[in-house]
């Protein structure tokens, strides 16, 4: 019962910031005196407001004709107004709020279908149609296609990075959000297996106004950005796109900015003298299983596993590994690091033990796929470590 009352409180937040989006149009700092016919009015008006007759105080509330000096004091008369509107349709926009946010859109629009039959006026009438822009804008964004991409500049050690946007739908689709960060994190493996990381954050444009035709791809570029491998194995760059402020509009119906999701991409640019193109993740568990002899071979074949395999090279990476003495599940620390993509902290130092436990427990909710929270590396070393031997990893 107190998780339902927590759910209705937090719906009713949420339906409250969306009316007040409706009652707080008008609020103004000033608030002159009324004149006094407009007195007699404004005490018309409370009147009506308190004999509960809505439609008479909006028709009332009209005549006042307040002055710009007068818009504070008109405006707090007037959401007195909008709370009485809203009053009978709440249980209805809430529910409808909620399903919205529980991605429910056929039950929202069913709620909303039925509030609207009841012939909801002024605030309520306002609060339904915002929150039936968002089925709208849903049904809209459902044909458009965004995606980041990066790519290498030809013979340049750069990333190109650029947004591409496809419309599958039959019209055109105008997208607009105002403002958006780029953020960057360029992580250099060296040749004895530390990390170096490189951050950065930039506003971009390009979702400010996104026009997408029917069938055709738009590119936007959002620039080009260096990626030296000197002294390196290899350098790893995500990228991910957030929308910033709270509304999007698509088509001109407002949405909530978080509708159109971040973006991220995965780039990797590799030390060019290495044999081209991908391995497989058994020919790196392969070399594992023979001791993995040569530290500079073990993180070569690291680097060329494609990204979309990584996890699957941690699957056959475990068994070979565990079989291996611990002073070689230390050795192996750069290479956990650079498959699950974790970032750790300067207390971060390579223990076979801690990774052999680490090893056993990501295998065991590899095969209880319901257990959905993230397993980290171990960000310590345990009280029984075992020594890194050649591998020198810097946890920065």
């Amino acid at each position: 019962m107190l998780r339902a009352r927590r759910q209705r409180v937090r719906g009713s937040a949420a339906l409250c910031a969306v009316a007040a989006l409706v009652l707080g149009a008008c609020v103004s700092a000033t608030s002159g005196e009324w004149t006094a016919q407009q007195a007699a009015q404004a005490e018309n008006v409370e009147a009506l407001i308190e004999a509960g007759d809505a439609a008479g105080a909006r028709a009332a509330f009209a005549l006042l004709a307040p002055r710009a000096d007068q818009t504070g004091r008109a405006a707090a008369l007037e959401r007195r107004i909008g709370a009485l509107e809203l009053e009978p349709f709440e249980p209805s926009l809430l529910a409808a709020n909620e399903a919205l946010a529980a991605g429910d859109d056929e039950l929202a629009r069913a709620i909303l279908a039925y509030a609207r039959a009841r012939r909801p006026a002024g605030a309520a009438l306002a609060t339904l149609e915002r929150l039936d822009a968002v089925l709208v804008g849903r049904e809209l964004l459902r044909f458009v296609r965004l995606e980041l991409r990066a790519r290498t500049v030809p013979g340049a050690e750069r990333a190109r990075v650029e947004l591409v946007g496809r419309n599958d739908g039959a019209a055109a689709v105008v997208l607009e959000c105002s403002g958006a960060s780029l953020d960057g994190l360029a992580t250099a493996l060296t040749t004895q297996g530390a990390e170096q990381r490189t951050a950065q954050r930039l506003t971009v444009d390009a979702l400010d106004r996104l026009v997408l035709e029917p069938g055709r791809e738009v590119r936007v570029p959002l620039g080009e950005f260096p990626a030296a491998t000197r002294g390196c194995v290899a350098v790893r760059s995500t990228w991910k796109l957030t929308p910033a402020g709270t509304v999007a509009r698509i088509n001109g119906f407002e949405i909530p900015a978080q509708e159109v999701q971040a973006l991220s991409n995965d780039w990797v640019l590799v030390d060019p003298r290495f044999p081209p193109g991908a391995i497989t993740p058994q020919e790196l568990a392969d070399y594992v299983r023979r001791g993995a002899p040569s530290m500079a071979g073990l993180l070569e074949r690291t680097v060329r596993v494609a990204p979309e395999r990584r996890a699957e090279a941690l699957d056959v990476l475990t068994p070979a590994l565990l079989d291996r003495p611990l002073l070689e599940i230390a050795r192996a620390a750069p290479v956990l690091r650079w498959l699950s993509g974790e970032r750790l902290g300067d207390s971060f130092e390579p223990d076979g033990v801690a990774l052999r436990a680490w090893l056993v427990e990501r295998a065991a909710r590899r095969a209880a796929p319901s257990v959905d929270e993230p397993l980290g590396l171990p960000q310590a070393a345990s009280g029984a470590r075992s020594g890194a031997g050649e591998a020198n990893v810097d946890g920065r």
